[in-house]
């Protein structure tokens, strides 16, 4: 109530002012601000709203005066205490979490809430409303990271690097045995490894492995000629050549007989007897020997013969060895032959009587007694036989004894009882005989074998083609009439010209005769393209022909062009070395104009002189190489000239005078009494520069740092 009439005092109210205690808390904090009653905070109170008396503040309110009693105003504080927040309650009491109870700074005793811990710490785990993490055990932590032995580092459930033991393997399990750090395993062995460890080389091999489990293992294989297990003794599972007998060895070698050396199936040096041979062979024998190899050597042709007796023809039978041989036993001499006689022997030479036919016929004889020497030099009489009409024995034209002939009849006789007049005439004759005769010759216009409808060997005259006709005539177009060859009157087609020729045409026209009338000079040129220069070709006439096509305008030239032809006028593009030349340009790109009249964009080159730039110079010009001329400083500092007027070639070999006296050496050079600039310390010079010597006299600076 004190605070309350202190209150109502400083707002004026005096004794009109009293508490209500269902009016709450009246004082605020948020000056101007509404609460949820409708009033406003004003001074650092809630003034008004609708649980505020109903007053009308125009009227003037009788109120007594009040007697004031002294006002402490110390205690004002109390009255506009704003209580802390709950977060800076807890930091004031130092509470992370949880519900704490305690007086703020008004006075009033709160219960609030602190909050909560974020995992892995908890509320109160070490001390009241503190958060805290409760480390996990070495087996906890060793679990939780699934490691079973040995010393393992890592953060433990609250974060913190840890080491801890995490225990041993029992047998055959060892730590990290299977790859993995800290894990008890047992250690991977390959089938490799397990091979290796127990000796095996090769084969299947059960064992016990490195896991103590019962494993089958292929060791793998030999290279030949070791086998698994082989050898002289061998050994399960290792590699090893067992030798090869020496039959084995002898025909792996493809021997049989003698003594022979070479190397066994191990790849030993090895001496063995392999055999005898059976006659007729023998060891290292044969067409072509091989040593210890059974053959039969075969006899010659001529003892296979020979020892067969046959002389001659194609022999097949069996040689000394057995083998089936065909060989050629020679030739007879005549009358004999191979096989012949009278009683035949097959290869053996013999005579073989000839019959009275084969008589008669050897000597020519067919008919009457005749009697001769036969074919195998024995004297013979025979009867070959009689003659057919009209042959008669010993008749003929030449009479031969014995022998059946016609008497033939004339050629004339022969021509004319088969009606031909004419040529050559093949027939039989009266004998039977064929003959040919040579009947008589034509009289012009006739022909032997002539005539409309052609008889061999008769006279008639044939009338020609009209091909004939007009070719005869000399005629190769048009309508021709005139005589044929057999006098009888014609007119025939004789055809069409092929172009260029046409029917009567040419130089000088004949009716009936194609011919081409040749072209003019100038169609020739034009025809062929070409307008200048003396021209070679072959006309519309298909004649061979030159003339001169004309000349050319400048700038064209005749078979000129970038792609020239010959006899046309083309301009020939002139070089971009010309073509700058020809517009005084030797740096740059440079367009204009070129010989033929086209634009032209052409590179002049680079400025050759160092000294010298493009379209440099003073006055410069575009595209022409031009030197810029030094400055007196740079001329001064480029002679190393000082304290005096100097008259020398510039950069641009121009000679000029300039005053050197305001010029400073450049470095560590310094003007010395020649007026000319000096390194005093080669040490910082560089190498071949002008120096002064100890004893005042100039020299160069060497690469020591020495002035020489």
């Amino acid at each position: 109530m004190k605070k309350i009439a202190v209150l109502c005092f400083v707002l004026g109210v005096g004794a009109s002012c009293t508490y209500e205690p269902g009016f709450g808390d009246l004082s605020c904090s948020d000056e101007g601000a509404t609460d949820a009653r409708g009033r406003t905070c004003q001074g650092g109170f809630w003034i008004g709203g609708t649980d505020t008396p109903d007053m009308d503040l125009d009227q003037p309110v009788d109120m007594p005066e009040p007697d004031m009693p002294q006002v402490d105003m110390t205690d004002m504080a109390d009255m506009t205490c704003e209580p802390e927040a709950d977060s800076e309650l807890c930091e004031g009491v130092e509470a992370q979490c949880g519900a704490i109870t305690t007086t703020d700074r008004c006075g009033v005793q709160r219960t609030v809430d602190c909050g909560t811990c974020t995992a892995p710490e908890e509320c109160g785990a070490v001390e009241a409303n503190k958060c805290a993490c409760i480390p996990e055990t070495a087996l906890q932590f060793c679990l939780r990271n699934s490691k079973t032995c040995g010393e393992f580092t890592g953060e433990d459930n609250c974060g913190e690097t840890r080491t801890e033991e995490c225990g041993t393997c029992t047998l055959p399990a060892v730590c990290g045995g299977g790859g993995t750090d800290n894990v008890c395993a047992c250690p991977d062995q390959t089938d490799q490894e397990f091979c290796d460890f127990y000796g095996a080389e090769c084969g299947q091999l059960q064992e016990l492995d490195a896991c103590q489990q019962t494993r089958l293992v292929d060791c793998g294989g030999c290279t030949n000629p070791e086998t698994c297990g082989g050898g002289a003794p061998g050994q399960d599972n290792i590699c090893g050549c067992t030798p090869e007998t020496n039959q084995v060895f002898c025909d792996r070698n493809s021997k049989d007989c003698g003594t022979f050396n070479g190397t066994d199936n191990c790849g030993d040096p090895r001496t063995a007897e392999c055999g005898t041979c059976t006659s007729p062979e023998t060891c290292g024998g044969g067409a072509s020997p091989v040593a210890n190899v059974c053959a039969c050597t075969p006899e010659s042709n001529q003892t296979f013969c020979d020892r067969n007796g046959k002389d001659c023809g194609s022999f097949a039978g069996t040689d000394n060895c057995g083998a089936a041989r065909t060989a050629n036993c020679g030739t007879c001499t005549s009358p004999e032959t191979c096989g012949g006689g009278a009683s035949p022997v097959a290869n053996v030479c013999a005579c073989t009587p000839e019959s009275n036919q084969t008589f008669c016929d050897r000597n020519g004889k067919d008919c009457g007694s005749f009697a001769g020497t036969d074919n195998c030099g024995a004297a013979r009489t025979a009867n070959c036989g009689t003659c057919t009409s009209p042959e008669t024995c010993g008749g003929g034209a030449s009479p031969v004894a014995n022998v059946c002939a016609c008497t033939p009849e004339s050629n004339q006789t022969f021509c004319d009882r088969n009606g031909k007049d004419c040529g050559s005439f093949a027939g039989t004759d009266n004998c039977g005989a064929a003959r040919t005769a040579n009947c008589g010759t034509c009289t012009s216009p006739e022909t032997c074998g002539g005539g409309a409808s052609p008889v061999a060997n008769v006279c008639a005259c044939t009338p020609e083609s009209n091909q004939d006709f007009c070719d005869r005539n000399g005629k190769d177009c048009g309508s021709f009439a005139g005589t044929d060859n057999c006098g009888a009157a014609r007119t025939a087609n004789c055809g069409s010209c092929t172009s260029p020729e046409t029917c009567g045409g040419g130089a000088s026209p004949e009716a009936n005769v194609c011919a081409c009338t040749p072209e003019s000079n100038q169609d020739f040129c034009d025809r062929n393209g070409k307008d200048c220069g003396s021209f070679a070709g072959t006309d519309n006439c298909g004649a061979a022909r030159t003339t001169n096509c004309g000349s050319c305008t400048s700038p064209e030239t005749c078979g000129g062009g970038a792609s020239p032809e010959a006899n046309v006028c083309a301009c020939t593009p002139e070089s971009d070395q010309d073509f700058c030349d020809r517009n005084g340009k030797d740096c740059g790109s440079f367009a204009g104009t070129d010989n033929c009249g086209a634009a032209r964009t052409a590179s002049c080159g680079n400025c050759a002189n160092a000294n010298e730039t493009c379209g440099g110079g003073d006055p410069g010009e575009a595209n022409v190489c031009g030197c810029d001329p030094e400055a007196q400083t740079d001329f001064c500092e480029r002679l190393g000239v000082c304290g005096a007027a100097v008259t020398d070639n510039d950069i641009c070999g121009n000679e000029v005078t300039f005053d050197c006296s305001a010029v400073a050496c450049l470095g560590q050079l310094s003007c010395d009494t020649n007026e000319e600039c000096s390194c005093t310390d080669c040490s910082a010079c560089d190498t071949g520069t002008r120096c002064i010597k100890g004893d005042s006299s100039y020299g160069t600076c060497n690469a020591g740092g020495n002035c020489n």
